[in-house]
């Protein structure tokens, strides 16, 4: 994803456009059963640190409340303190 940022940023430098005024948004898939939360939230502050501000993503197995709670009490709280 860096290279495509920095893609975007020589485009932007080309054309007089202020790189920094553009909100950077990414995709990002939550497998709770994958993954632990410190990785997500290891992951997500990488792609923060690239740039990103916004971040949309789905909870696979959303059905399971307790992967809704884990979202809600430990990883909502961590990024938004990125």
């Amino acid at each position: 994803m860096q290279h495509k940022l920095d893609v975007l940023k020589a485009h932007c430098d080309t054309v007089g456009r202020d790189y920094d005024e553009i909100e950077k948004t990414v995709m990002y898939r939550f497998d709770l059963e994958a993954q632990t939360v410190g990785q997500i939230v290891e992951d997500l502050g990488r792609l923060a640190a690239m740039g990103f501000t916004v971040g949309h993503g789905g909870l696979r197995n959303v059905y399971d409340t307790n992967q809704l709670e884990i979202f809600r009490k430990e990883i909502i709280p961590a990024v938004e303190a990125l």
